[in-house]
């Protein structure tokens, strides 16, 4: 996902190269694991500061379900728009001064290089659901037993419900039967 873009930044501002990308996508945590490559279309634009990298990618994870914690796969699309800076001036090879810490952009490598592979990344871990289901029906786990709620856990059946225990529960019980509930 490396990009070498010096000959886009001796092109006027606003000239752009269009390319697709196939190729494997970069480990992403302990827990979700790229299945698929990471595709899609990049686009880099030569900008007055630089260049800004857009791309619109997709690929395929494998990731624990939320609920019963079995494998689950998930197919995630995401976008990005990256400013890159030149540290190096193209021309003369002198060293540019770095952005201001308050101005969020990558930076181009002294080789004119850009490196898209930390920001598809990053936004690939963004683009993860926040709770992935195997199903959108599945039980999830017993909370006595921990087996998985689909026949194998007979928790419910051989226990009868707990009863809260305490002062604070003796008085919702005393409540709810003054209101007539039970």
């Amino acid at each position: 996902m490396r990009y070498h873009v010096a000959a886009l930044l001796l092109e006027p501002v606003g000239s752009v190269r269009e390319s697709l990308l196939d190729e494997p996508m970069p480990p992403l945590d302990a827990d979700v694991v790229a299945v698929a490559p990471v595709r899609g279309q990049v686009r880099l634009l030569r900008s007055g500061r630089g260049i800004l990298a857009s791309a619109t990618l997709a690929t395929r994870v494998r990731l624990a379900c939320s609920r019963c914690l079995g494998d689950t796969e998930e197919e995630i699309t995401f976008s990005f728009d990256e400013e890159f800076r030149p540290t190096v001036d193209l021309v003369t090879g002198v060293p540019l001064p770095a952005p201001d810490a308050s101005e969020e952009c990558s930076l181009i490598d002294e080789y004119h290089i850009i490196d898209l592979t930390d920001v598809v990344r990053q936004n690939a871990l963004l683009a993860l659901p926040m709770k992935p289901l195997c199903q959108k029906s599945c039980p999830g786990l017993c909370p006595v037993c921990g087996e998985r709620r689909d026949g194998t856990c007979r928790c419910a059946e051989a226990e009868e419900p707990a009863r809260a225990e305490g002062p604070m529960a003796e008085a919702l019980r005393t409540w709810l039967a003054s209101q007539g509930n039970r």
